[in-house]
């Protein structure tokens, strides 16, 4: 009988002790699961931890992509970090695998200020897209198959070239010195640009006789007659000053409240487009050639406005 004891003594005590070696709480407040030397506030070493709410979720130690740490719900669909008026900050993400993504999803009512995005040809032409590569040195310690992704020729944009033009769609992190493009926010712009050409490309077939050209909207864009009279009254084109000239000359021009955007082209004696000169805003303004941006010899300039033809004239460069 006082052996059965002893025994029983000894194996309680055995389970006391390995129950104990379970939960580990240090001099430091540490406490530590599964780990006799916790090095955090909590210390877990293997396994997952659950919350059993409405919907479980877990923090999986080593069962993520190549061991590494995941959170995911018990059931599909149920899991969101942030709300709407407690929002997540920041986030940084190597890869983002998504059904949707959502920007600046508020609604017009929490929005002010509208105004059209005009004249952006010019500026997408002082932008590059590039192909390049990331160093190596960034590879360095990464899963072999993300070193794979990672190692592929990219396509993107010089950052400081879109900032110069651009600099609504730039950001800085001030804690690294580093700067983002958000390429949503540049879809608009890219959007804008295409309707602007073509615009372009209805008052170039238009001023051409390309009576068989139908537009965008469906219809055949109108000739020199049938411009829109208002904006050729309203709207002013004046003769380039000097005229000869060598060095460079000026043109003037005089736009109504009406117009929402407009250029001057410059066109050879084939009626050939050689330059596009965007205008920003309204009222009076001027256009400067310089020597070097075209050659000797005749040629025809024309202000559009909205998409309508509002004057044409002739100017001659010099030797």
């Amino acid at each position: 009988m006082k052996r059965i004891s002893i025994i029983l003594i000894v194996c309680f005590m055995g389970l006391s002790i390995f129950s104990i070696a379970q939960i580990k709480v240090d001099q430091n407040g540490n406490v530590g699961i599964k780990t006799l030397t916790p090095a955090y506030g909590l210390d877990i070493k293997t396994g997952a931890i659950r919350f059993d709410n409405w919907r479980d979720f877990y923090i999986d130690m080593n069962d993520g992509l190549e061991g590494c740490p995941v959170i995911y719900p018990e059931r599909d669909w149920w899991l969101q970090l942030g709300m709407d008026d407690y929002r997540i900050g920041n986030g940084f993400f190597d890869g983002i695998h998504s059904y949707h993504f959502w920007e600046d999803g508020a609604s017009e009512e929490s929005k002010e200020g509208f105004e059209p995005i005009v004249n952006v040809l010019s500026k997408l032409k002082e932008v590059n897209g590039v192909k390049y590569h990331l160093p190596d040195s960034l590879l360095t310690g990464l899963p072999g198959y993300i070193q794979q992704q990672y190692a592929k020729e990219r396509f993107g944009f010089v950052i400081d070239q879109i900032e110069a033009v651009f600099p609504q769609v730039v950001f800085n992190d001030d804690s690294t010195g580093s700067k983002y493009l958000s390429y949503t926010r540049f879809i608009p712009v890219l959007v804008e640009a295409i309707k602007q050409q073509q615009k372009e490309i209805e008052f170039l077939y238009s001023i051409n006789g390309g009576a068989s050209f139908k537009s965008s909207t469906g219809e055949t864009p109108k000739n020199q007659s049938g411009t829109n009279e208002n904006l050729k009254t309203n709207c002013k084109l004046f003769q380039n000053s000097p005229n000869p000239f060598s060095k460079s000359t000026s043109i003037k021009y005089d736009l109504s409240s009406e117009v929402i955007d407009a250029a001057i082209y410059i066109f050879n004696l084939q009626g050939t487009l050689l330059k596009t000169y965007d205008i920003a805003g309204t009222g009076n303004g001027s256009v400067t050639i310089n020597e070097g941006e075209l050659k000797p010899g005749m040629y025809f300039y024309t202000l559009v406005a909205n998409g309508t033809e509002v004057d044409t004239k002739k100017m001659i460069l010099t030797d």
